[in-house]
């Protein structure tokens, strides 16, 4: 199974590439993939659409120099704005705005959601694999895919062709929870990754059932899950002191807390990846050594399941 080695040697915790920025931002984006490196992340996760565009150009800055230390992914499926139209929108809301590390990309309506085309998916492949400025993808993913789009089985055609011509070496799906589910049930012999949104909140791995045939990705662990379980500690005194009690994580503490989420996250996918955004180096320094001391105990973990299940 593709980065069985590196599952092995590295931390269970990969970079995502949402929030990086080209332009005058670059440099500050080639800062936290090199602090992502420094911290032992080799697994960097990326797309087409990502930052309307951007990220994979910027990471194609700093992969060259780290090529055979690093397993990348790119998704296909969802495309960009058109370029002009990208740099007028972020000019605007920079003017608007002023200067920010992180400034948001045109809005979604601005993107190609669907397009699973071949020759379409084929371009994809190949301007990924320009702007990283690399000759092979460790992993495509489909982005938000569904039944339909495979149900003529070209594409999953296609996929194999670029496999065999070393343009990628494996090939997976990174949809939505339901959509995650029926393809797993679907098409579970052909893809050796799936990518899927899953939180102590609300479980993306269990509907997967026997998951010993591919590689689980995780993401959203925080971001769907943190402001929630924040909003109630910090209105209900009875679920503070059942916390306190418990968990035994200062409930005033958000760092704490989100480091908690994460290890709980690690924990549920034992054996898989999961994927950390940031655009903080301290942040990214912070998550890698949770993935590699392991500071949250089994009893902490079992306890946040236990009270989140009850309360939330």
């Amino acid at each position: 199974m593709i980065g069985d080695p590196f599952l092995r040697d590295f931390l269970p915790l990969g970079f995502g590439c949402s929030r990086l920025a080209g332009g005058r931002c670059t440099r500050e984006s080639l800062r936290l993939l090199g602090t992502a490196f420094d911290a032992g992340i080799r697994y960097i996760d990326t797309a087409r659409m990502y930052a309307g565009g951007e990220a994979e150009e910027v990471l194609g800055k700093f992969l060259p120099a780290h090529r055979d230390d690093l397993i990348v992914t790119s998704k296909a499926g969802i495309l960009p704005p058109p370029a002009g139209r990208a740099r007028r929108w972020v000019r605007r809301a920079k003017k608007l705005r002023g200067l920010v590390f992180g400034t948001p990309m045109p809005r979604l309506r601005d993107y190609r959601f669907g397009v699973f085309d071949t020759p379409s998916l084929r371009q994809s492949v190949e301007t990924s694999l320009r702007k990283l400025r690399t000759d092979w993808l460790d992993a495509l993913l489909l982005h938000e895919v569904d039944q339909p789009h495979l149900a003529d089985g070209t594409v999953m055609a296609m996929l194999e062709d670029l496999r065999t011509t070393g343009k990628i070496r494996a090939f997976g799906i990174a949809s939505t929870r339901e959509q995650t589910r029926r393809l797993v049930s679907d098409y579970e012999g052909q893809v050796s990754i799936v990518q899927t949104a899953s939180t102590v909140l609300e479980d993306g791995l269990k509907p997967l059932g026997d998951r010993s045939h591919f590689l689980t990705i995780t993401h959203s662990v925080l971001a769907e899950a943190l402001g929630k379980i924040m909003q109630r500690l910090l209105a209900e005194a009875a679920f503070r002191e059942q916390w306190t009690a418990q968990v035994g994580v200062d409930p005033a503490d958000r760092e704490a807390v989100a480091g908690l989420l994460l290890a709980e996250a690690l924990d549920a996918n034992e054996g898989g990846i999961v994927l950390f955004s940031s655009a903080s180096p301290a942040r990214i320094m912070a998550a890698a050594r949770i993935a590699r001391e392991k500071p949250y105990s089994p009893h902490q973990i079992a306890a946040l399941r236990g009270l989140v299940a009850r309360r939330i």
